[in-house]
């Protein structure tokens, strides 16, 4: 065992990702289906890329996310989708095959996403089981016929979430991005089971000289990057959990010291064991459309949603801010219930996005609602310059089960901002 060597498919062998130059930012849920959902509304097939209308979407959204990418720039001749719009059609969201007429085209799935029919949660299921390498999206026909000459292929997000579960029986459940691609990647082209590789994961990290002679897979500095997308897109949408949002301030602070972005953590959720074997183990369908169907009959979405929010209200800055937000408005405004156990403080406008710890960015909710909020599943369209709102409601399982909502117009506490509101509503996919 000591003396192994992965041996790599072919010279050329790496795992891609979306585009020759990563942008971390474009993965971020807020400019991948946020600017889809805004897209869906002037896509009428005669709207181009370079158009004022793309600008103008770009300008908002930029307004609105403040990622590290100057959005509202990424327009005209040189706009966003011609230089990076790999992104979006690698997870399905924009047509794959070329297209020089500048058109803007969403995709079913797209549209799916942005009219609420398909929940970000059930989309990132739907490519962790369906995304597999090579794709002709991200490779060459040259790099495809590659890796079918080797007959191989991977499922690269399936992989990722197995080692990691691997780990996490070990009492070590997490994985690094130096770890990927310096023990996986190599390990993984060498087709080592799932067992085998999470064991040398864990002996590269008693002795990191244990890799010393093995090839690399690192052909160029972007490769890295490539990597790192794969643990992002996991901890994005619900299915890994990054170091730094396990962390109070302080130890958030000095961690930041210590580690650079290669080593940063990403931690197995045990909270959605069972889905995420679900998701490994699971016969599914191949055909996309009862794939989405499959996966939203199942109860992946709503305990990865769930657990996603108790793990936000566990923080430590989040008890103080439930306590004082239920101290000021101690019932839900859309329920009516006042039962401190069942009311949660819901952000309007997430922290990572820039929404202050303050009363006025906070709800209070019960569970159930606050859930469906988060999900984006529930929305509070604002009326005119009021603190009156609307409830809209996506889903059919939603509307059955909540059909009383529908429609419903109440108003909110005088203690509420409403400028958050109004920008929660333009931005329902973001999550909290």
């Amino acid at each position: 065992m000591g003396d192994y060597v992965p041996v790599l498919p072919f010279a050329d062998y790496k795992w891609l990702f979306a585009t020759k130059a990563p942008t971390e930012a474009l993965g971020d849920p807020a400019v991948l289906l946020g600017l889809i959902s805004r897209l869906n509304k002037i896509a009428n097939g005669k709207i181009r890329y370079s158009g004022p209308e793309f600008a103008q979407v770009m300008q908002n959204l930029d307004r609105d996310i403040h990622t590290t990418v100057d959005l509202s720039r990424r327009v005209g001749e040189r706009n966003l989708m011609r230089n990076s719009g790999q992104y979006w059609k690698t997870f399905g969201l924009i047509p794959a095959a070329p297209d020089h007429s500048g058109v803007i085209k969403l995709t079913d799935l797209a549209k799916s996403i942005a009219e609420g029919k398909v929940s970000q949660v059930d989309f990132a299921a739907s490519m962790i089981i369906s995304m597999k390498l090579p794709n002709t999206v991200n490779y060459t026909p040259e790099q495809v016929r590659d890796w079918e000459d080797h007959d191989l292929s991977i499922h690269p997000f399936k992989v990722i979430l197995q080692i990691v579960r691997d780990l996490n029986e070990q009492g070590e459940g997490w994985l690094t991005n130096n770890e990927l691609y310096s023990v996986v990647v190599p390990m993984a082209g060498d087709k080592q089971k799932h067992e085998r590789i999470a064991e040398y994961v864990r002996r590269y990290r008693k002795n990191p000289h244990i890799v010393d002679n093995w090839p690399s897979s690192l052909q160029r500095s972007n490769d890295i990057r490539f990597t790192g997308e794969y643990l992002r897109f996991l901890n994005n949408f619900g299915y890994l959990q990054k170091e730094e949002e396990q962390l109070g301030l302080f130890e958030e602070l000095e961690n930041s010291r210590n580690r650079n972005r290669d080593n940063c953590r990403y931690f197995y959720i045990k909270d959605i064991d069972y889905q995420i074997q679900e998701l490994l183990n699971g016969t599914w369908s191949e055909n996309s459309s009862d794939l989405l169907e499959m996966i939203h009959k199942s109860d992946i979405s709503s305990s990865v949603t769930m657990s996603s929010t108790l793990r936000k209200n566990s923080r430590p800055r989040q008890q103080q801010f439930r306590h004082d937000l239920l101290s000021a408005v101690p019932r839900c405004p859309i329920t009516g219930v006042t039962v401190p156990e069942v009311l949660q403080a819901a952000h309007i406008k997430p922290h990572s996005y820039g929404g202050p710890e303050e009363m006025d960015n906070g709800l209070p909710l019960r569970a159930d609602i606050h859930c469906l909020f988060d999900a984006g599943l529930l929305s509070l369209e604002p009326i005119g310059n009021t603190r009156l709102c609307h409830i809209e409601l996506r889903g059919d399982q939603v509307k059955n089960n909540y059909h009383e909502l529908i429609g419903k117009a109440f108003e909110l506490p005088e203690i509420t901002n409403m400028e958050y509101v109004k920008w929660r509503y333009e931005n329902y996919l973001l999550g909290a």
